[in-house]
């Protein structure tokens, strides 16, 4: 497989998490979850920053030895899987939260974004297998530049219909 190929489906996983990042973290669940969810705006802000500082507390204290794995292990595909994989689970769930929902709509988004977080230590841990280290910055800069064009594409199409 060539490089170039490579680096198109390092670009290609970028693009999903932004989209989890845009969808989940800042805009659609977010506000599902303070407005709906919780129906309250004060407290439903004060319960989604608690949840999302509790996911990244927990991914403060396994990222040193998520990052050991993913430079000492050749098994860095399993556990981007595994992680990916619990955030897509995750993910899915929340569309069973409902109005009053709340510590399950509290534990998805931790599990979620546990999920994100940990995988995108496994995701980085590809790049130099993909490029050369002077190209790093490049590389990541493209695969965030297409993703934001997309997703702001889709953001105004959204708009208009």
């Amino acid at each position: 497989m060539g490089n170039r190929f490579r680096i198109f489906i390092w670009t290609l996983f970028d693009f999903a998490n932004t989209s989890f990042s845009i969808l989940i973290l800042t805009t659609a669940y977010s506000v599902y979850f303070r407005e709906v969810v919780v129906g309250n705006s004060a407290i439903g802000d004060f319960l989604w920053g608690l949840a999302f500082s509790i996911s990244m507390f927990v991914v403060a204290l396994i990222s040193p030895f998520l990052g050991a794995i993913a430079d000492h292990s050749s098994n860095k595909k399993f556990f981007l899987f595994i992680f990916t994989y619990l955030c897509i689970v995750s993910t899915g769930l929340m569309f069973f939260v409902e109005r009053g929902d709340v510590v399950l709509g509290m534990v998805l988004l931790i599990l979620a974004n546990i999920g994100f977080e940990g995988g995108l230590v496994f995701y980085d841990a590809f790049l130099p297998e993909i490029t050369s280290e002077r190209s790093y910055g490049r590389v990541q800069d493209m695969a965030l530049r297409w993703a934001m064009l997309v997703h702001s594409l889709h953001f105004f199409l959204s708009i208009l219909f």
